[in-house]
């Protein structure tokens, strides 16, 4: 009985012009469209290949760091302060990276939360993981001390 359902399924799956029997394979299309492009290209016997090629590419888009900060040498340090670190925000700094080696973008998160609800992976990890310094709560004075400032010590406030 299931086993006739299943091919009543398959052979409706087949009727929508989803499916083209292409070259002795079967090609799964993703629209009628598609599916009528290649049915033409098989009629005309002109040979194909459906979604076998990856292209990367890349998007022109605008990035404006939070903080800048500069030596007196013009060495730079971008500084990103995140409460929220999301999936879109995580791509961006990936591609930026793979773009511009040369940046050095530092990360200072409020806490080391998980990447999503339910995630095992936190911000740290990502961080490790793409090669991305990283602290938590405050910018650590020994990243100050690489562009050569001096810390000041915190005067104690008198309440």
């Amino acid at each position: 009985m299931a086993r006739t359902k299943k091919a009543a399924a398959r052979k409706s799956h087949f009727a929508r012009g989803r499916h083209l029997r292409n070259r002795s394979r079967l090609t799964k299309f993703r629209n009628k469209f598609e599916t009528k492009i290649g049915s033409g290209l098989d009629l005309k016997g002109v040979p194909h290949e459906y979604e076998q090629l990856t292209i990367e590419y890349t998007q022109t888009r605008k990035y404006k760091p939070d903080f800048l900060l500069e030596s007196s040498d013009g060495k730079q340090m971008i500084i990103e302060a995140k409460g929220l670190f999301e999936a879109e925000d995580r791509r961006k700094h990936v591609d930026v990276k793979k773009q511009h080696p040369e940046l050095d973008i530092r990360f200072v998160f409020y806490a080391d939360y998980k990447l999503r609800k339910g995630a095992k992976s936190t911000y740290s990890q990502w961080c490790d993981k793409h090669g991305f310094k990283y602290a938590i709560g405050d910018i650590p004075n020994s990243w100050l001390e690489e562009l050569g400032y001096t810390i000041k010590e915190e005067e104690p406030k008198n309440d």
